[in-house]
């Protein structure tokens, strides 16, 4: 069985992923630390049973993979006036690939939106108001 990693080291583990995580973003990377800092604070100075060790243990493990292949910031391009999502090589779901979503693969054809027009009824009304018009 190999040794579990002490509690400095599970901390280091979650800190590192915060720093990669939020990089280029000084207030949120502080404002993390804080918050990974308090909750390891939270655990208390006495030593967990092993169970609760282990449950953890697989707690800090769990939110350094998430901050590391599922957080990604877009930083502002002054230029475009738009955000720019890089993915890396670590961004990637949970079968370890990374699949964009389209704006229209997540649509919800059921919803009923009052007032909303599509590109075909936008089509079908400009049609209609040129024929009225002659």
């Amino acid at each position: 069985m190999a040794p579990h990693p002490s509690p400095s080291a599970l901390y280091r583990t979650v800190l590192l992923a915060c720093r990669a995580a939020f990089r280029n973003d000084a207030p949120t990377y502080a404002a993390s630390k804080l918050e990974v800092r308090a909750q390891f604070l939270a655990k208390g100075h006495a030593p967990l049973p092993p169970h609760e060790y282990e449950r953890a243990a697989a707690d800090a493990h769990e939110a350094a993979s998430f901050l590391k292949t599922m957080v990604v910031q877009a930083p502002l391009n002054p230029e475009s006036n738009a955000y720019e999502l890089r993915l890396e090589p670590h961004h990637a779901n949970a079968r370890g690939n990374i699949k964009p979503t389209l704006a229209e693969d997540v649509v919800d054809e059921d919803y009923d939106c009052e007032g909303c027009t599509t590109s075909s009824s936008t089509s079908t009304a400009s049609s209609t108001s040129a024929t009225t018009k002659e």
